[in-house]
């Protein structure tokens, strides 16, 4: 019964590509071949074009050009090999539809959901419901996920959780894209990005958007976060609204009025830039009108040492202050007490300064050029400590806390 069913569809009548069934054990139908329906039985395979596939058992409408398939059911195209408990396939249309679980497998990765339609006229793929994808070094769980097999990109929307084991990174965001041939992925609304170290420490970015890419010819990444961007990296945080992080020159970049915080100081400046080695922050340099501010102490909650200057770097050790810079217009406004009684306060103005910290503590202060300085005393400074403050100065509560990544979906 077969074989003249496969010769009168390969001689034309009816669709221009219709589907062929190649192969089954059994056929069961009635009527005329062109307009009827038949059943296949075990081992059932079938083609269009360059469309294959098999199963156990598959329902035939040639008038329809359309096939269901039902058990243990494999489609192949190219290097594409889809599965799945049951598919219909539109050879009209060239789509492929999945309704109980799917699993895609194309060049060293795979798709697997609950649902998912494939065009094999478009190559685009569609998976929707708790949609995983992984392959050598990514894993990502989404809503639902886009592939074009053509451009190599991906879209997955609604709660997207990734890991990147060759990047040590785990993301969350609203929405993904990711470019298979140039390594980029881009994290679009409430994205928010985890990196480990060699020696466990975390680097955490939050923005509106995120985008990580590898530079041309090289494996070093680029991060660039815009929009409310946050940074964590251990007693360093900041705010700004750009952050860029470029891991061959280990340098971060913090534009669009960037605040920062480290240990018990802030630090202001029109661009900040940080240097890091061994995963740690080396140094810190604030460009354009440059205010580095302290707390003097909680009894007096009004009171601030501050550090001004065109220019300021701050130097760590073990994440640990140890000298600050300020050259250009520098000032300085420091609270003096003793081990009693508060002793008010020295301003000094000097072409530069160097401040040297002890274990956290500031030890001396050397100031350098056209030193002009002035002493106020206690009398004269308390209750009036907003007289005293630095232009730029702003002490901000907003700092940021480090968030915990959804590792819920991992496995």
């Amino acid at each position: 019964m077969l074989v003249p069913y496969l010769v009168f569809a390969q001689q034309g009548a009816g669709p221009d590509m219709p589907i062929i069934l190649e192969h089954a054990d059994s056929i069961v139908g009635a009527g005329q071949f062109e307009s009827s329906s038949r059943t296949f039985y075990g081992n059932v395979r079938f083609q269009q074009g360059n469309v294959t596939g098999r199963c156990d058992r598959a329902i035939h409408n040639a008038a329809a050009n359309s096939v269901e398939l039902f058990g243990n059911v494999v489609v192949r195209q190219g290097r594409l090999t889809m599965y799945a408990p049951e598919v219909r396939y539109s050879g009209a249309n060239y789509v492929a539809t999945a309704t109980k679980g799917i699993r895609v497998e194309q060049n060293g990765q795979t798709i697997e959901a609950r649902r998912g339609v494939y065009s094999t006229n478009t190559h685009i793929a569609q998976f929707f419901e708790d949609v995983f994808m992984y392959d050598d070094s990514m894993r990502m769980w989404s809503d639902t996920m886009i592939v074009d097999r053509d451009d190599d990109t991906m879209r997955a929307t609604g709660r997207v959780v990734g890991y990147d084991s060759s990047d040590r990174v785990w993301f969350e965001s609203d929405l993904a894209q990711r470019d298979a041939r140039t390594g980029s992925y881009a994290l679009t609304n409430n994205a928010r990005l985890w990196q480990w170290g060699n020696s466990g420490d975390t680097m955490f970015v939050s923005a509106d958007t995120l985008d990580s890419r590898r530079e041309p010819n090289g494996s070093a990444r680029i991060l660039d976060a815009r929009g409310s961007a946050v940074l964590i990296k251990g007693p360093t945080c900041a705010r700004s609204g750009r952050i860029t992080y470029q891991e061959r020159q280990a340098l971060l970049q913090l534009d669009n009025e960037p605040y920062v915080w480290t240990d018990s100081m802030a630090f202001v400046a029109k661009a900040i830039t940080a240097s890091i080695l061994e995963k740690r922050i080396e140094s810190m340099t604030g460009a354009g009108q440059a205010l580095l501010m302290s707390r003097v102490h909680n009894a007096i909650p009004a009171r601030y040492d501050q550090i001004a200057g065109s220019v300021i770097n701050l130097s760590f050790a073990q994440d640990t202050l140890r000298t600050i810079l300020a050259a250009g217009d520098a000032q300085s406004i420091t609270y003096r007490s003793d081990s009693t009684k508060q002793e008010g306060l020295a301003k000094v103005a000097s072409d530069s300064l160097r401040a040297v910290f002890e274990n956290g503590q500031l030890s001396d202060v050397y100031w350098l050029g056209g030193i002009a300085g002035e002493h106020h005393p206690e009398r004269l400074v308390l209750g009036k400590e907003t007289e005293f403050l630095l232009p730029r100065f702003s002490w901000r509560t907003d700092r940021p806390q480090m968030a915990q990544p959804n590792t819920k979906k991992l496995r």
